[in-house]
């Protein structure tokens, strides 16, 4: 993807932030492998966490990405200090004000339950149907994303040693805040 494409996809992002009003955001790849039938589900799980985060399933993926993703996961935890089992899954659900606290750059969506952990949000994990990828083609390889992720990896220890989190609160008598 060229540099004009990631700038137009923060920018589209930032625009939408800015004009949502719902409280919830639910993000998920365009590319139909995540089952929209999954949506009630991680809402549903979205009251005991401020991020709900998928882990694919039976995974429709070839033998390859599958191990690299796994080895990805486990590097990743390893470097960041975290415990997602699959930061790879995009099928979220996302407190609104939460998104908008985190930091915007190349490849954040591979880190974004841990950026949301170091700003002190509660993430959680829920098992989610995965299916064959009927639109589109991955832009994604073992060779593409090998050298970036490492860098990103020491990025995401840059920022856990500079961060502050963001003030959090109890909303009173256990109300919502959804």
């Amino acid at each position: 993807m060229s540099k004009e494409h990631h700038l137009l996809q923060r920018a589209i992002r930032q625009i939408l932030l800015d004009k949502i009003c719902a409280a919830w955001v639910v993000t998920m790849d365009a590319d139909q492998q995540n089952d929209p039938a999954d949506i009630p589900t991680l809402l549903e799980a979205s009251k005991e966490a401020d991020a709900v985060c998928g882990i694919r399933q039976n995974r429709q993926d070839d033998w390859v990405r599958r191990i690299s993703s796994r080895i990805a996961n486990g590097f990743r935890n390893w470097v960041t200090q975290d415990d997602i089992a699959d930061a790879g899954c995009t099928f979220r659900a996302v407190r609104r004000v939460a998104l908008g606290e985190i930091p915007v750059f190349k490849g954040m969506h591979r880190f974004l339950p841990t950026l949301l952990r170091l700003q002190g949000f509660k993430v959680i994990e829920i098992p989610v149907n995965h299916r064959p990828r009927t639109r589109g083609e991955s832009k994604y390889g073992v060779r593409n994303r090998l050298f970036r992720g490492l860098i990103d990896c020491f990025a995401i220890l840059w920022f856990r040693k500079r961060c502050f989190p963001a003030n959090r609160f109890s909303p009173p008598n256990g109300a919502s805040t959804s």
